[in-house]
């Protein structure tokens, strides 16, 4: 039989055995939540933030960061619809508090709003069902596999999820106020309409007592979309600003958002499924109950959305995450205490000694073949041996006594060693594998600062933001007589582009040969003139 039992809180008086009360002195707690959090969110989110390098879709955002401040992106040289206006700003903000366009002015502001999201969410927890279920929020929003790598291979969207988290916690807490209404104008500057969509969404399905759609929560979402609509069509022409409304439409609904998204909240998110147990609900209050049920929704109807609706798949992940490590933060703060029925505490257990028991085998057979193979990997190796097999011990442990405290360490230990994995080997096997630093870096380092570099071919994104140069595509070779500046001008070709150069176009000097991962041949090229030194600049 278990014999965990339900904590008390510390009483503020002690009785002695004469009959008098006196007053009990407090013991100081060694660790806050307060500090948990901070331990949270810098070692799962802040550290190695920025180390990951940005996928084509990504850079994107990288190379709008570094043009000027505009209604839309501009991305080589063009208008590029895909990309929210919110983001480029804020993008654009941090490259100019930067010194430059870099990996960290897309990396770094998606971290900090990753790190926003699991405060928020903490505090509301903490203020429900006290400090432990805040800091198990917190653990179980960031210490997630997709919060923890944050890019857009999993489907974050932090800085849009943000804005609709925000918003959705404040109309589930307080109703559809302006404060609510002024999230909703983030999450249209920061997701586009789709992102606005999902808050509707729930709003209207949810249906709570003064959290209907109102005029305070539709007022600033529309005044931000109409400003920034005058502002698009001033700048631009209609059709720029129609392609980034219809731009969502195009993309396909995404059938595997369910798994991708339960993939994503690993390892916390399948404990969500422990709140089917009545003992676990009924321990509650009423706020409590009503706070769960409502995130709970907010994931079943961003599951439903995103795979039947074309164009909110983008902006579903993180309401999906989130909703989920909220059912599974507040469930897990109940076992806890323990006490509860045998159902839900062998649920609790069984749940957490798979999860850990999985990561032990993966963990310790990669470590061991690291360890023996790659010998630039055998501190980590060892390390990651040392969490796989500790992990599968004490998952061992919580089988055998039934312990859903130890199911919760289990689960924290789990989240470590994923962290570790993932910032010790995936960031670094991807960025050598995939990454264009590399190969960015040495062509940029033969074209002058701040000079740009021209492509009449299609070229990948990330290699573009790699050189730190902007990046201009030429309608044709001839239309680089008209790019302004004085000096040579430098373009990057390939080697039939190079040879078949139009005499009608300026002529070129070859400046230097590069081969690109797949074997294929690239020329770094300029037109004639005085070349300037970077000291003189």
């Amino acid at each position: 039989m278990n014999n965990e039992t339900i904590q008390a809180r510390p009483s503020a008086r002690t009785q002695r055995v004469d009959g008098k009360t006196t007053a009990s002195v407090a013991v100081p707690r060694l660790v806050t939540p307060a500090v948990l959090l901070v331990a949270i969110t810098s070692g799962f989110i802040v550290l190695g933030g920025g180390s990951l390098e940005l996928t084509d879709s990504e850079a994107r955002l990288g190379l709008a960061a570094g043009e000027s401040v505009g209604p839309l992106a501009q991305v080589f040289g063009g208008w590029d619809p895909t990309l929210a206006p919110g983001k480029v700003l804020i993008s654009q903000l941090w490259a100019w508090l930067d010194g430059g366009t870099s990996t960290g002015a897309v990396r770094w502001p998606s971290a900090l709003a990753a790190v926003a999201i699991g405060l928020l969410m903490a505090r509301r927890l903490t203020q429900v069902l006290g400090e432990r279920a805040g800091v198990l929020a917190c653990l179980a929003i960031l210490g997630t596999l997709g919060m923890i790598d944050g890019s857009a291979l999993l489907g974050i969207d932090a800085m849009a999820g943000l804005a609709i988290i925000g918003s959705l916690d404040r109309i589930l807490s307080r109703g559809s106020d302006w404060i609510a209404g002024l999230w909703a104008a983030g999450a249209i500057l920061l997701g586009g309409w789709p992102a606005l969509a999902i808050v509707l969404l729930c709003v209207i399905v949810i249906g709570r007592p003064g959290g209907a759609t109102s005029m305070r929560l539709v007022v600033p979402p529309v005044a931000a979309f109409l400003a920034w609509s005058i502002w698009a069509i001033a700048s631009t022409r209609a059709e720029v600003w129609a392609a980034a409304l219809t731009w969502p439409v195009t993309q396909p609904s995404s059938r595997s958002l369910a798994p991708w998204a339960l993939g994503a909240g690993l390892p916390w998110a399948p404990l969500a499924l422990i709140w089917g147990w009545p003992s676990i609900r009924e321990s509650w209050d009423d706020e409590a109950r009503s706070l769960v049920r409502g995130w709970l929704q907010v994931a079943g109807i961003s599951v439903l959305a995103g795979t039947l609706i074309p164009g909110l798949s983008s902006v579903c992940t993180v309401p999906i995450l989130v909703g989920l490590a909220i059912t599974a933060s507040a469930s897990l703060d109940r076992a806890w205490t323990g006490g509860l029925p045998a159902g839900p505490r062998w649920s609790v257990t069984i749940l957490a000694t798979i999860l850990g028991l999985g990561w032990a085998g993966l963990a310790v057979y990669s470590g061991a073949y690291m360890a023996a193979a790659q010998p630039y990997y055998r501190i980590v190796a060892f390390v990651l041996l040392i969490l796989g097999l500790g992990t599968g011990l004490m998952a061992l442990d919580v089988i055998s006594k039934g312990s859903t405290r130890g199911a919760v360490r289990v689960l924290i230990l789990v989240a470590i060693g994923l962290k570790v994995a993932h910032s010790d080997v995936y960031v670094t096997e991807t960025n050598y594998r995939f990454g264009k630093g590399p190969w960015g870096r040495a062509v940029g380092q033969y074209v002058p600062p701040r000079s740009p570099i021209y492509i009449t071919h299609d070229i990948s994104p990330a290699l573009a933001l790699a050189t730190e140069h902007p990046v201009r595509r030429l309608r044709t070779e001839v239309h680089l007589k008209a790019e302004p500046g004085e000096g040579p001008k430098f373009v990057l070709l390939t080697l039939p582009e190079f040879e078949h150069w139009p005499d009608l176009a300026p002529k070129i000097l070859k400046v230097r040969v590069f081969q690109d991962e797949y074997g294929g041949t690239r020329v770094l090229a300029r037109t004639e003139g005085r070349l300037i030194r970077r000291d003189q600049e």
